[in-house]
């Protein structure tokens, strides 16, 4: 007979002391030698052998093909000639003799009553208990696999109703497997009533946590598992009710894992950077996601958030880039800071009906970059800064009227944004379609990028915040009032697609790089009657475009880098400044004429660096300071002209060069451009 295809023979030894079965020499605690390889089959049906019926607890043993014996024990059982057995209340049946390298269980039931499974490595002590196992339809069968633990000893029970069973089969291996809590190191907890998994030092690919130890309940897991590499699939019992910080961090081919209803606290981190984690069901005891729980779950493409969860903390699901979709349970109400940072796959973010969500925290949204739209809940109070950023594919926003905090650059970097819109009884926002504005529209927050190429500030606006219409490619002409703008933030205009710019005669701050990277911007000036009088540092820079600019006569000074890379600017007077910043004017390179102020005594670093149009360059001061580098990249056929001979110069320069390799003349006296 082929061993690999091994019915159990229908022999039974009735009555059979439990200490007295021997057969061929092996002790009824070893049914087949290891060395018989192979995978086989237990067969028992009512054609080959079913236990006698019995109430109170009774052991017989079987013998089989291969001349081993194998021990049972029981109760509660009835048999008949329909069914192998019918389980009552307290019924069960187990094997006293190991069975080695048991895989899996296969039970065909006349009903679809549950029955229990339970299984260990020592008699009696069960490894894992109480695993409901039932036929989905009557006369159907349920298998139940133990992957790669192979357990000694299982125990089939009566679970809440009788369960009646056709046939079963074990199936099993002859290869001895050590008990995985021989791997795992215990500590006592709870006035020793309980013990903690803290440690694990085995390689399974599937490991089952035990529910009990030393006959006490495993109640936790305490860091047991950190960059556990090894580990594909994990079962939790349900005697388990908190996880500690990290306790799964790292484990980076961990698959899927099931946290049982009694789960109520989880550490933080607790399953972060698990790459390969695809499948979680998370407890429904659970209140709260612990800051960074999913963080660098890259395979989590989807989540079941239960209904008891009522905060996301920070970083919770960072760089989970296969997350495509979330819903957030009417319970929540707070998403920390970070919390989906960086989830490039999300597309739709849905707040449950009657959420009660109120504060969204810092960059909770931050590069979404597949994010379209998001409905805010009207019990939002608080939206924190830079929350949607880099949500390139966001189209609109719609702010509730209980909304009365919004971060900075809350919407900053959105290209698709073209819309806002503002609920009717807002007292702190609001908006006419194209921009957010505070409630009296006279802070100007954001311009939604895409809401078209022509924009009117309205002259109710007095500034124009930070960043109000960074990046807005869109915008092509845009009009702003003669007066009323008294403050441009930084970067307000920055990378936007303008080609004029006329500022307000009021207007007295002008952030650092306001207009910087304004590649289509050709013609810009400052008011007559403005209060200006520094050009801020960064202003202008790399406005390649830039051909004109109107300097006014009040302006005293040029910060650092205020026009560096203005490739296209021709001619600037600067008549009134009297200090100008290092590479101010670096890489200037169509600018041909320069008129400056007989005041200007000190050059700095790079300020006309690589201005290689510049043919002249006349300096009226007295005494003058030339830093050095002032002029480099000047070529021989490029000339320095001083009215004076008394200059100073330093930083690697010396009297002739003044470290580079142009004409220098000395006690010229007067300008000799021409200036229109």
């Amino acid at each position: 007979m082929d061993k690999k295809n091994l019915t159990l023979a229908a022999t039974l030894l009735a009555g059979v002391s439990l200490v007295t079965v021997f057969a061929g020499g092996l002790s009824q605690k070893s049914f087949l030698a290891e060395n018989n390889s192979g995978t086989y089959a237990l067969d028992f049906s009512p054609s080959t052998h079913r236990f006698q019926s019995s109430t109170t607890k009774t052991t017989e043993s079987i013998a089989t093909l291969l001349g081993n014996s194998l021990t049972f024990e029981y109760q509660g059982l009835t048999s008949s000639d329909a069914a192998w057995g019918t389980l009552a209340s307290g019924g069960y049946f187990r094997n006293q003799s190991e069975i080695h390298g048991l895989s899996s269980i296969t039970l065909t039931m006349a009903d679809t009553n549950p029955v229990g499974i339970s299984f260990g490595w020592e008699y009696g002590v069960p490894f894992e208990s109480d695993i409901s196992l039932a036929a989905s339809t009557p006369g159907g069968s349920v298998t139940y696999a133990f992957d790669n633990l192979h357990p000694p000893f299982i125990e089939v029970a009566y679970l809440s109703a009788v369960p009646m069973i056709t046939s079963f089969s074990l199936s099993y291996t002859c290869e001895a497997s050590a008990n995985p809590a021989s791997q795992m190191i215990f500590t006592k907890m709870d006035n020793d009533t309980t013990y903690a998994l803290t440690s694990y030092t085995g390689n399974a690919a599937t490991v089952y946590v035990p529910s009990q130890y030393n006959d006490l309940p495993v109640t936790s897991i305490i860091s047991a598992f950190i960059g556990k590499s090894s580990l594909h699939h994990v079962v939790i019992p349900s005697s388990i009710t908190s996880i500690g910080a990290n306790a799964f961090g790292g484990c980076t081919n961990l698959s899927e894992i099931v946290l049982p209803s009694s789960v109520a606290t989880l550490g933080e981190g607790a399953l972060s950077n698990c790459s390969s984690l695809a499948s979680v069901t998370l407890s429904s005891s659970l209140t709260s996601i612990p800051d960074y729980l999913f963080r660098g779950c890259s395979s989590l493409a989807s989540l079941v958030i239960p209904s008891s969860i009522t905060s996301i903390g920070a970083s919770a699901f960072t760089g989970c880039t296969a997350l495509s979709t979330i819903s957030l349970p009417s319970s929540l109400t707070s998403v920390g800071a970070n919390a989906f940072l960086n989830d490039t796959a999300l597309t739709t973010v849905t707040f449950a009906s009657g959420s009660g969500a109120s504060t969204l925290g810092d960059y909770a949204f931050k590069g979404c970059s597949h994010l379209t739209s998001v409905v805010l809940p009207n019990t939002l109070t608080t939206i924190g800064k830079e929350v949607f950023e880099d949500d390139l594919a966001l189209t609109s926003i719609a702010i509730p009227s209980s909304v009365t905090s919004i971060g900075d650059l809350a919407f900053i970097d959105t290209p698709s944004l073209a819309s806002f819109s503002v609920a009717s009884g807002s007292t702190t926002y609001s908006s006419d379609g194209h921009c957010l504005f505070n409630a009296g529209q006279t802070a100007l927050i954001h311009f939604a990028n895409a809401s078209g190429d022509t924009y009117t500030i309205p002259s109710s606006v007095t500034r124009v915040e930070d960043k109000a219409f960074y990046g807005a490619k869109g915008i092509v002409h845009l009009s702003v009032p003669t007066s009323g703008i008294t403050s441009i933030g930084t970067y307000a205009f920055a990378k936007s697609g303008i080609v004029k710019f006329v500022g307000s005669q009021t207007l007295a701050v002008l952030g650092e790089h306001a207009f910087e990277d304004c590649t289509s911007l050709t013609l810009a000036s400052l008011p007559v009657a403005s209060t200006l009088t520094m050009m801020p540092a960064y202003s202008f820079a790399n406005c390649t475009a830039l051909k004109e600019f109107g300097f006014p006569s009040y302006m005293t000074s040029i910060d650092h880098h205020a026009f560096y890379y203005c490739s296209a600017l021709t001619y600037m007077e600067i008549s009134s400044v009297t200090s100008i910043g290092q590479y101010a004017f670096e890489g200037c390179s169509s600018l041909a004429k320069v008129h400056l102020s007989d005041k200007l005594e000190r050059f700095e670093d790079h300020v006309f660096g690589l201005c290689t149009s510049l043919s002249i360059l006349y300096i009226a001061a007295s005494y003058p300071t030339i830093i050095g580098f002032a002029f480099s990249g000047w070529t021989a056929q490029q000339s320095v002209k001083f009215k004076s001979k008394q200059i100073q110069v330093s930083f690697q320069t010396s009297d002739q060069t003044i470290g580079a390799a142009c004409y220098v003349q000395y006690d010229v006296s007067e300008d000799p451009l021409v200036y229109p």
